[in-house]
């Protein structure tokens, strides 16, 4: 087997791995310092619409704020709660607001320029950038969870929680809003 054929397998592997969801985690366990900014390096390095900002990201390792946000806000239709985000990182995607004046002339032009110009809010130009802001955390976070996998950790993603709560929890600002969690560790294997 040569060393492509080996990378590709590695890489399916992985793959494999970084599709399913962890619940359990092993926190008599810590993760690096190095690996935890690695994952962090991956979330705001990777691609997105005209390279803009479309989010920001809050990694968290504190128990008490990641409990908190647990205990209480992560609740599903059917009154469970999400433990995925218990792990040892706990990465907030918070969604930016994104203006008409960020996007490129390029972008703008795709659309009625008379129409933008005129209305910079206009339903086709939100849309788009709505559009843009949800496709880029997801690029980042399988960016995220790919990272993570390749480093030996497990993934668990949430977007069913409280976000006025979270958002107020992690002070974030009014003109943004936590739309996405992952929960990243070393899985406890006993469970």
């Amino acid at each position: 087997m040569d060393s492509n054929e080996q990378t590709r397998t590695l890489l399916k592997d992985k793959h494999i791995l970084g599709q399913q969801c962890q619940r359990n985690w092993d926190l008599s366990q810590a993760m690096p310092k190095e690996d935890i900014e690695t994952i962090i390096h991956a979330v705001t390095q990777c691609p997105s619409k005209q390279n803009l900002d479309y989010y920001s990201v809050i990694a968290i390792q504190n128990r008490e704020i990641i409990e908190r946000i647990y205990q209480n806000h992560t609740l599903t239709a059917k009154g469970r709660k999400n433990p995925q985000i218990l792990a040892h990182l706990l990465l907030v995607f918070v969604a930016k607001k994104v203006s008409y004046a960020d996007r490129s002339r390029e972008v703008r032009h795709a659309y009625n320029v008379k129409e933008t110009v005129a209305n910079p809010t206009s339903g086709d130009m939100v849309a788009a950038i709505n559009e843009d802001q949800q496709q880029a955390i997801g690029i980042a976070g399988g960016f995220a969870t790919m990272t993570a996998t390749m480093l030996g950790y497990k993934t668990g993603f949430n977007k069913r929680f409280d976000k006025t709560e979270v958002n107020e929890i992690l002070n974030i600002p009014k003109d943004r809003h936590a739309t996405l969690m992952l929960g990243i560790g070393i899985p406890d294997l006993t469970r």
